[in-house]
């Protein structure tokens, strides 16, 4: 059976063709899904019920089930989503006063292994397909009423990973959901090749990088993967990224109390982002169960961008949202309420 949202709009008319329909139902079903947000084709009530049964047969509109829903005091909702064959994915509400954002998944499971994250305690399983991850904003949109305005990839899954249908997914997005290129955040643990081959595709969306250390041998402890991807490689791609494309990339910094929070380190972290001409994005550890981590302090916190600003290097520091519920950055893992 043939995936709606991986189809082109001559692939969409082509089908109709077949099922003997006048062009103008592509414009129909378009409107349906994109602007309708319809579930099913049952939902597409001016067209012909015949064109909807048939519709049924021929193409997958890959619309999930909600399997769970946490919602924290901040307004921020986490979605457990049931797929067409039973795997589950989470992914994140972020409603601010300026920007309704969602944070989606790209795999089921992930296969970077961080040591600090809740999303790979479950294993991989497989990538999720170009309508898969369309889909977690579209049940989105649905569920709030809301029009989302930006969509970040950091949730389960490592998006270069299953970067074909990534990119497929930021087409639609952008094309027809109406999300600027510049409001897409794509993050990723540094896979080097997945960095070069995005460049190429010449983008204007962020790419955030999931940095963490500065320092090779402590980063490949914090993220095995590391080891296939060093420090100089990272940086080297990173800056072809940024040649590529004219946008500054976001270094991803997590705050491991004790860990990677000490001056030297901060230090070394200016050093990388000042030849990148990057910003970085400090987050404070967010618990997870099982985990041995701890968040830093408010003052750890603070000592350690200060020495980034006094280095020249622009600093924020996320805002925190539904950490309480499971749902803020690092805690997502496939799993409900007990």
């Amino acid at each position: 059976m043939l995936k709606y949202h991986s189809l082109s709009e001559e692939e969409t008319a082509a089908l109709l063709a077949e099922l003997q329909a006048p062009s103008f139902r592509a414009g129909q079903l378009r409107d349906w899904v994109y602007g309708h947000k319809a579930a099913s084709f049952d939902e597409m009530t001016n067209l012909p019920k015949g064109l909807r049964e048939s519709l049924k047969d021929s193409l997958d509109l890959e619309t999930p089930e909600c399997a769970d829903r946490t919602e924290a005091d901040d307004g921020t909702c986490k979605y457990l989503l049931r797929l067409g064959d039973g795997a589950l994915i989470e992914c994140v509400y972020l409603p601010y006063s300026d920007r309704r954002s969602v944070c989606v998944s790209t795999q089921v499971g992930c296969a970077v292994g961080c040591a600090f994250c809740a999303s790979c305690l479950n294993g991989f399983v497989r990538n999720l397909t170009c309508g898969e991850i369309v889909n977690q904003i579209l049940f989105v949109e649905r569920e709030t009423g809301e029009r989302i305005s930006h969509v970040v990839f950091m949730g389960i899954g490592e998006p270069l990973h299953n970067i074909e249908q990534v990119t497929r997914a930021c087409g639609v997005i952008n094309k027809r959901l109406g999300i600027s290129q510049r409001r897409i955040t794509v993050s990723t643990s540094g896979i080097v090749s997945g960095i070069r081959r995005l460049a190429d595709l010449q983008p204007e969306f962020t790419l955030a990088l999931s940095l963490h250390s500065p320092f090779q041998e402590q980063r490949q402890q914090l993220i095995p993967i590391a080891r296939r991807n060093t420090l100089e490689d990272i940086e080297s791609a990173c800056a072809y990224y940024f040649e590529r494309t004219g946008r500054r990339i976001t270094l991803e910094y997590l705050l491991l109390d004790g860990v990677n929070t000490s001056g030297e380190a901060a230090e070394a972290l200016a050093g990388i982002a000042r030849r990148l001409k990057a910003h970085v994005n400090l987050i404070p550890y967010n618990p997870v169960e099982g985990k041995p981590f701890r968040r830093p302090s408010g003052r750890t916190v603070s000592s350690f961008a200060a020495i980034l600003g006094e280095r020249g290097v622009p600093v924020t520091q996320r805002l925190e949202r539904g950490s309480k519920k499971g749902a803020a950055c690092g805690q997502l893992r496939n799993m409900s309420k007990p």
